[in-house]
């Protein structure tokens, strides 16, 4: 979700921004309006892409990227499997608004503490080291924290729209208790690669010949639909073609004669 941020004179004559080129200066810019109140993103240079270059198709994100990285502008780091990006200085020129949602990202390791000054609203008392987070940890117990839900909605944000599904535009309560389940009855669950097996379908994706319907975030953690995509029902396979009458979902073929078939195994019929 893109935030409203600003911008000073000085950011135009800043020699060190300025030696990573004009798309460089413009993307850096761009990634404040991304990130999230502590000037942190998830590190997906095609959906950045997507919200800073919408019109520039030839753009390689991932190496102005980089650029900004070399030059100390930015921070990519991994947690576990997870990148992330943290915007150098963020707080220091920019104001969020108190209402923003906290950040759910964590903050780097191991990195240099002169850019990660928390906001001062709603601020929460970080540990200075791994080894004293780490013994925190062991005071409340081994067990680990679930994922937070919302940052799974932005994983399948992430991933399914750029493949034809449509966004995940609020965490209701309904869609809020049917994700609560699935995470505590999955925990460790690899998010990212299951948003990843719906994009790949054909038949979840609505790309079968003169078909429009496709799955949503909703369907896709309902509990029925949930099993039935980790077993592959919803999977292409091997040799199908599009519209061609060999691709199988649930055990149907799935051709466009036989479309309403494939919906009732949708329908759990």
């Amino acid at each position: 979700m893109a935030r409203i941020r600003h911008i000073k004179p000085e950011f135009f004559t800043d020699r060190k921004l300025a030696s990573c080129g004009p798309q460089a200066m413009l993307l850096f810019a761009g990634l404040w309006c991304v990130a999230d109140r502590e000037g942190r993103l998830i590190d997906a240079p095609n959906f950045i892409a997507g919200q800073i270059f919408p019109y520039d198709s030839g753009s390689d994100c991932d190496q102005i990227l980089e650029k900004l990285a070399t030059c100390g502008m930015i921070i990519r780091y991994e947690v576990g499997s997870e990148k992330y990006i943290q915007i150098v200085n963020f707080l220091k020129h920019q104001r969020p608004n108190v209402k923003e949602t906290q950040s759910i990202i964590p903050e780097p390791r191991g990195q240099t503490k002169r850019s990660l000054r928390r906001c001062p609203a709603r601020s929460k008392t970080v540990p200075d080291t791994a080894s004293e987070e780490d013994n925190n940890k062991n005071r409340k117990g081994d067990s680990a924290e679930p994922e937070p839900l919302e940052r799974i909605v932005d994983i399948y944000n992430q991933v399914c729209p750029e493949r034809g599904l449509p966004r995940c535009q609020k965490l209701s309560d309904g869609r809020r208790k049917l994700l609560t389940a699935r995470v505590s009855e999955n925990q460790g669950f690899d998010w990212s690669a299951y948003f990843q097996r719906i994009g790949a379908s054909d038949f979840l994706c609505g790309r079968l010949p003169g078909k429009t319907w496709c799955a949503d975030f909703e369907w896709a953690i309902k509990s029925e639909n949930f099993l039935k995509i980790n077993e592959g029902k919803y999977d292409n396979r091997p040799g199908a073609g599009s519209g061609q009458g060999l691709n199988t979902v649930g055990g149907v073929k799935a051709d466009t004669n036989k479309y309403d078939q494939l919906m009732e195994v949708v329908r759990g019929k």
